[in-house]
């Protein structure tokens, strides 16, 4: 994150001033930036990519921090799952996110079907790709602090979302997120610890996690 950039979520921190959530928007090219800046809770992180999709974006990268005073910090770089948007349709996509996300907070919509359906519809209308299997790693020896869950598997509308849903089920915290997708490929990393914070280390928990995800993904 660039100084000017940090300053710029700190003002979103400030502003929330007991709000439920701050949204900011910058155009990169073909690729807009899309910022949220909320409270943190189980479950957080996977509304958000929900709303995302729902709102036919598609995340190409994904940076999610954690402040210790609750509030989180999460930065998408997606593109419109249509191709370009004009200024005006660019505008009403922003505005149907802060609504549904109001929506979803006040617990007045089903994120869930919304979800599922709108997977469902994209998937009958893109092309079959060839299909990349799921590989889950975990990495316990690089964070002192977190246990890093490393996923690699096949793009499609609603992946993120599902995949931090498994995650906030499976009753893990996730501190810190790095998404990327390579053409059709997902490559997505997720700082996660315990109920208590802590690591997880137990064989028969990260087996667990594992076939949660995998079950989840498929």
């Amino acid at each position: 994150m660039s100084p000017e950039m940090v300053r710029e979520h700190m003002a979103m921190v400030a502003s929330l001033n007991g709000g439920a959530f701050a949204v900011s928007h910058r155009s990169l090219g073909e690729v807009h930036q899309i910022t949220f800046v909320t409270h943190d809770k189980p479950y957080r992180l996977s509304e958000l990519c929900g709303v995302l999709t729902v709102n036919d974006f598609n995340i190409l990268h994904a940076f999610a921090f954690t402040r210790t005073d609750g509030a989180v910090i999460d930065v998408f770089d997606v593109t419109n799952l249509t191709g370009g948007l004009r200024d005006d349709e660019l505008e009403d996509r922003l505005e149907g996110i802060r609504r549904d996300l109001g929506r979803i907070f006040d617990n007045e919509m089903d994120l869930e079907t919304a979800t599922r359906s709108h997977a469902d519809r994209w998937r009958r209308l893109r092309k079959t790709d060839i299909p990349i299997g799921v590989t889950v790693k975990f990495e316990n020896d690089v964070s002192n602090d977190f246990t890093i869950i490393d996923i690699f598997t096949q793009d499609r509308p609603g992946l993120l979302y599902r995949i931090t849903r498994a995650l906030s089920s499976e009753g893990l915290t996730i501190f810190r997120a790095n998404i990327s997708t390579e053409a059709t490929r997902a490559i997505d990393s997720f700082y996660v610890g315990d109920e208590s914070g802590r690591k997880v280390t137990a064989a028969s928990r990260l087996q667990r996690i594992r076939t949660a995800l995998a079950q989840e993904i498929d």
